[in-house]
């Protein structure tokens, strides 16, 4: 409710034991309300208005609400009954929906007590209204349900009326609406499970019919049904703590055991004069008096810090040690669990039409963290979320009895509580054995029965320490079990991270009460991790490999409807472990067997390493090491090959003693060097052929004393000392610090002596002159060597030159298709080299957007609209778990630098807000994807010149006079800039350099400082441009491939700055401020190395990069760009 509400009720008088102190402000502008209370516009509709009434039940209201979220008491659904004359609404909560009839009974009960009578109520058309009984549809409607019998049996009869079909009974609906926001609001700031959700409600129905509304005039609901003024003086802060005088209490006079306990506020039990309370202990409600409360959440941390445990030991007989350590307890998790984090939704389970993503200014509802819960289980069993504490039995259930079977079938993990049976019983001395089985079938053969089982499962004796649930409000953590046991969870191998919900200052207190030094440093380290938000880069780089994968192999529901991609969603995820690949749990376990195998061939082969028993290293380290498993997939998504790697734990590695840290850089192709590759290729009339050098790493020599413990599945003894067996190694395997290194140093090696030479520009670029003056280009990727020929001597003659010196298959060298990520087309009768990403796009797709939403928007043209402003926020609205726009953006950069420049602005724009990103960035981050999935096909294309001579210039200015003039292996460059077009006042510079009908480098970015003029932005940008178009020359200069010493023409639209860039090393008296910049273009023009032209805006292609553009215009440009 409003200050402004509280101040007329102050004022007027109109309740008891209500007092306001100072002069407050108005206006309430708190975090919790704007977030739980947020509704979208109201639309400007016409309607009738409802019949006046003159009295309490001669017209009332009912509607029924499911929740997704099961409370403590087992309630599920929830029916109200709201008043016209007065607006009382009284709510009940049910177990199922057929208790409706039983509800309405206990209303009309109540009214009675107070003189009144429901005359006729009001309902939809739901079945828990009516009777669905009968074969015809027409006698469904007519048939009379319990509840219509009982409104007929009354005197006078109650009038039941439903809502027309289509239409909703508004008044209860906005009822329901207006609890569950304050519910939520409530939750929120308690930061309490949504297992608390009844009581939220509950509460909030006991203060809305306390309070005046503009039916009741100067009174109230309550006032008006019992003729009592309301009283506030009992009102508290729900979900506070609240400290209880234990009555009766046997033990109070015992030295060191407290009087009192800590339980949480949940409001009022009708008919009770006390406070209702719930134990987080014993999970119980209760009615008490005699309480305090503590009514700020500034220093909530957990229940821990009530739990009692000398008063729990002296119940049960047990001798009190010197010091009590209250985190270690069998229900400590449980308890923390239920505080939970503040995004967490309850609304209900109807469904909601899929929004349209688009850039207005309506904020839409957030997304349900639940739905997204839900997806993330859709291929996992998890066990049943347990609300009771651990010793109380719950009631059996089928998704209890299919869990249980799932566990032993896959034979998961378990582990056993303490002995918690009677001492001297049969069952206790059977538990004893049986309890130190880590299977449900090692627990059978150690003597427990089946009843044992079921039995220790219904009372949470029985952990799961790979599966529990992670929702709030179970009775463990999922986290904490799965680290105590030292394994990962389920959740956490289908890529998605199950974040704990314990909060900070618990975590810093279990540093400092752990046992040990590296407990305590690995809880700190977690704190340090999540201490801020967002988080820190390493963690979100880990985040957007795992975002991959899930939406590679879980998120992919729907298949392309284009035959030309056949993505197998059907697998399984590929295994993180050893033991994942064992034949009763995987399916492809022959495969990846063969692969594994194949992998200690080639190190066996290749002379990799040599076993020795473990005292033949002496002092030094002994590395850890693991299998890593890939499936490698062809241009159509298609599987065509399983590989196991071996992988050293060579993040283990000490300085100084298996590795030289200043030689460990091996480097790569850039992706603007590929790209100038396959442009050239095309130009000269080359074919591209690729090569992938098998197990790359294996066959390049170490200069380090390197030793690591064999691997799983291939560890043995040493039959003399039965010691361990240990792998001295003579050649670099993966994982270590220096592998890449190493090879890189072979590869560069190799080819120098066979003739090779790198370009200056980059050392991965690599050109020699045969005899006859033919020539072979080549680039590396650490083991992929991609190279292009234009014959088949010279073809055979680099794969044998290869061969030479490494193990390469006999398929290898064939014409390119596939390369990092990218489908290669070569078409040399047309001259052409395309490269697209479809199946990539698919995937990504797929995994990100419903099928709804990829149907709805399959008209989005755009990736972002050109009206669309995102707003700056200080802190996060949408949770990780709902939406992981970190790891989203990362993939569309991803995209963007590859080979789609019509993404760059759009995805520079939403990697501005990663570490703050709202509903407005998540719907702008979805239209990126609708946009790249609409638009698949499209990709890069070079062409060389049909004749000699002949111009190459972007497809829209094939007809037109072009400001830039071209021929073959000729740079065309663009710069532009906006100006002060981010809040921030600072400009966005966007550069494209076209070659032979394509672009081989593009960037947008926004500039570090604000520029004061847009000459002064545009000289920024000029500068960029400037710097990689020399770059690029000099490259195709080292390639004998520059065709003159021409300048380079910069085509820029800003007239100040080609004059001031044109006008010699002079100085500019209005540019002191960018001097440094503009010297050094005047120095490049004086040089003759660059030369600026006009260009019409019209033409200028890089305004594609400065600022979103309205349709026709953006779709323009990308014609001359993309094909």
């Amino acid at each position: 409710m409003s200050k402004e509400t509280l101040k007329r009720i102050h004022s007027q008088g109109l309740v008891d034991g209500f007092n306001m102190v100072g002069n407050h402000e108005v206006t309430c502008g708190c975090e919790t309300c704007s977030m739980a209370k947020i509704r979208a516009h109201r639309n400007n509709r016409s309607s009738s208005f409802p019949v006046a009434t003159k009295r309490i039940g001669e017209r009332v209201s009912s509607d029924v609400k499911s929740v997704p979220f099961e409370s403590f008491e087992g309630y599920r659904y929830v029916v109200n009954f709201v008043d016209h004359h007065s607006r009382l609404g009284i709510c009940y909560f049910m177990r199922h929906k057929s208790e409706v009839s039983a509800c309405f009974k206990r209303f009309c009960d109540e009214l009675a007590h107070y003189g009144f009578r429901v005359e006729h109520l009001q309902s939809d058309r739901g079945s828990e209204y009516f009777s669905q009984e009968g074969e015809l549809m027409a006698d469904k409607d007519r048939s009379l349900g319990e509840l219509d019998r009982f409104c007929a049996a009354q005197t006078p009869k109650i009038l039941h009326t439903v809502t027309p079909v289509g239409s909703k009974e508004k008044i209860a609906e906005v009822w329901f609406r207006d609890m569950f926001e304050s519910a939520d609001a409530l939750l929120f700031e308690a930061r309490l499970s949504p297992a608390f959700w009844c009581n939220a409600v509950s509460y909030s129905q006991h203060c809305y019919n306390r309070v005046p509304n503009s039916h009741t005039g100067p009174s109230t609901p309550y006032q008006m049904l019992t003729g009592k003024r309301a009283r506030w003086d009992k009102l508290r802060v729900w979900g506070c703590d609240a400290y209880h005088l234990i009555p009766n209490d046997p033990l109070a006079k015992v030295p060191g055991i407290v009087k009192g306990r800590k339980v949480i506020f949940v409001g009022f039990t009708p008919g009770c004069n006390g406070y209702r309370v719930f134990d987080p202990e014993s999970r119980k409600y209760s009615t008490v008096d005699n309480v305090y409360f503590y009514e700020s959440f500034k220093h909530r941390i957990d229940a821990l810090r009530h739990h009692d445990k000398r008063r729990a030991l002296m119940k049960t007989g047990k001798n009190q040690p010197i010091q009590i350590d209250d985190w270690d307890d069998g229900n400590a998790q449980g308890v923390r669990n239920l505080f939970t984090n503040p995004d967490v939704s309850i609304g209900s389970q109807e469904d909601e039409e899929v929004p349209v993503v688009q850039e207005e200014s309506v904020r839409a509802k957030p997304p349900d963290e639940e739905m997204a819960r839900e997806v993330l289980r859709s291929s996992q069993i998890l066990r049943p979320l347990r609300l009771l504490p651990v010793g109380k039995e719950t009631v059996w259930t089928k998704d209890d009895a299919e869990f249980l079977a799932h566990a032993r079938e896959r034979n998961l993990m378990v582990s056993y509580v303490e002995n918690p049976k009677s001492k001297g019983s049969a069952s206790r001395l059977r538990y004893h054995r049986y309890s130190r089985a880590t299977t449900l079938l090692e627990a059978l053969e150690l003597g427990a029965t089946t009843k044992d089982i079921q039995h220790d499962y219904r009372r949470g004796f029985i952990k799961f320490p790979s599966h529990e649930s992670d929702l709030p409000g179970h009775i463990y953590n999922a986290v904490e079990v799965a680290t105590d046991h030292g394994i990962h969870h389920i959740l956490d191998d289908v890529g998605r991270l199950v974040n704990p919900t314990v909060l900070t200052d618990y975590l810093l207190a279990r540093a400092f009460v752990s046992s040990g030094l590296e407990r305590a440093r690995y809880v700190f380290n977690d704190l340090i991790k999540s201490a801020y938000d967002p988080t820190l880069l390493p963690r979100e780089l880990e985040t957007v490999a795992a975002a991959a994968r899930f939406g590679e192999r879980q998120f992919a529901k729907v298949m392309n409807a284009e035959r030309g991609v056949n993505i197998d969603f059907s697998l399984a995820a590929e295994p993180t472990r050893w033991e994942e690949t064992l034949p009763e749990v995987c399916s492809e376990s022959e495969k990846w067997k063969e692969a594994m195998d194949d992998e200690i061939v080639s190190m066996t082969k290749f002379g990799v390493y040599k076993a020795l028993p473990r005292s033949a290293a002496g002092n030094r380290q002994i590395l850890g090491a693991r299998w890593v498993y890939k499936r490698k997939v062809n241009k159509f998504g298609e599987v065509y090959r399983y590989r196991a790697r071996l992988v050293a734990q060579g993040f283990r590695q000490k300085a100084y003693d298996s590795y030289d840290p200043d030689h460990t850089f091996s480097p790569v192709v850039h992706k603007d060097s590929l790209r100038m590759f396959l442009s050239v290729c095309a130009a000269e009339n080359l074919r591209v052929y690729q090569a992938d050098v098998k197990a790359a790493f294996l066959q390049a020599p170490l200069d380090e004393k390197i030793f690591v413990k064999a691997p799983p599945g291939y560890d043995s003894m040493d039959p003399n000392t039965g010691e361990p067996m240990v792998w001295e190694l003579s050649k670099s395997i993966y994982g270590l610090k220096q592998s890449s290194a190493c090879f890189w140093t072979a590869m560069d090696e190799h080819l120098r002596a066979n003739g090779f030479k790198s370009v200056l520009g980059d050392p991965c670029l690599f050109r020699k002159v045969m005899a006859d003056g033919r020539v072979i280009l080549a680039v590396t990727y650490v083991d992929d060597v991609t190279f292009a020929v234009s014959d088949d001597v010279d073809h055979a003659y680099f794969m044998s030159m290869l061969r030479s010196r490494f193990e390469i298959e006999d398929g290898e060298g064939k014409p390119i298709e596939f390369l990092l990520g990218m489908a290669i087309d070569q078409d040399l009768d047309a001259g052409t080299i395309r490269m697209s990403m479809e199946a990539p796009i698919v995937k990504l797709a797929h995994g990100i957007l419903t099928p709804e939403e990829i149907v709805k928007n399959a008209d989005v043209d755009s990736p972002m609209l050109s009206t669309a402003v995102l707003p700056r926020l200080k802190e996060r609205e949408v949770s990780v778990a709902t939406f992981d726009y970190l790891s989203v953006v990362g993939s569309l950069i991803h995209f963007a630098n590859c080979m789609r420049p019509d993404i760059a602005l759009a995805v520079g724009i939403l990697a501005r807000h990663g570490m703050a990103p709202g509903r407005a960035h998540v719907r702008a981050a979805k239209r990126v994807v609708m946009y790249l999935y609409n638009a698949r096909k499209l990709g890069i294309t070079y062409r060389r010149p049909e004749r000699p001579g002949e111009r190459n210039v972007p497809v829209m200015h094939e007809s037109a006079r072009h400001p830039l003039d071209n021929g073959s292996n000729l740079l065309q460059t663009f710069a532009d800039s906006d100006y002060a077009g981010d809040e921030t006042k600072r400009s966005t510079s966007g550069i494209v350099i076209l070659m032979n009908g394509g672009p081989i480098a593009w960037s947008s970015t926004m500039g570090k400082t604000v520029a004061t003029s847009t000459c002064e932005a545009e000289i920024h940008a000029a500068v960029v441009a400037v710097k990689d178009a020399i770059h690029i020359k000099q490259m195709l200069k080292d390639l004998k491939l520059y065709p003159d010493n021409r300048p380079l023409a910069i085509a820029e639209d800003n007239s100040a700055a080609i004059a001031q860039a044109n006008s010699g090393i002079k100085h500019v008296r209005n540019a002191k401020h960018y001097e440094i910049r503009l010297r050094f273009l005047q120095q490049k023009v004086v040089d003759k190395e660059v030369e600026f032209r006009y260009c019409p805006t019209e033409h200028q292609i890089a305004d594609f990069f400065t600022k979103p553009l309205d349709e026709t215009k953006f779709l323009g440009f990308r014609k001359s760009l993309m094909s």
